[in-house]
């Protein structure tokens, strides 16, 4: 199972990949658009694009996902499990 990890450049305040920009790729067919306030995550969006399930890690924070082919899933930061 693929591992979508959300990292930030250190220095970076404030960040939105998304309309302007296109996604991030993550392994295992998968596009992110992530949302930055403060050096913090916001939210993430995860687009499938092959159908597989993920583990999405945010600092120690980890969630597993199955999103079909095609779909999207919308994560908030405090959504992720301990």
């Amino acid at each position: 199972m693929p591992l979508v990890s959300m990292a930030i450049t250190r220095g970076l305040s404030r960040r939105t990949c998304c309309a302007l920009s296109p996604p991030a790729r993550a392994r295992g067919g998968f596009a992110v658009d992530m949302s930055w306030k403060d050096g913090k995550l916001v939210e993430a969006t995860l687009h499938s694009l092959n159908g597989s399930a993920c583990k999405v890690r945010y600092g120690d924070k980890v969630a597993q996902l199955k999103i079909p082919k095609g779909g999207s899933r919308k994560l908030a930061a405090d959504q992720l499990s301990h």
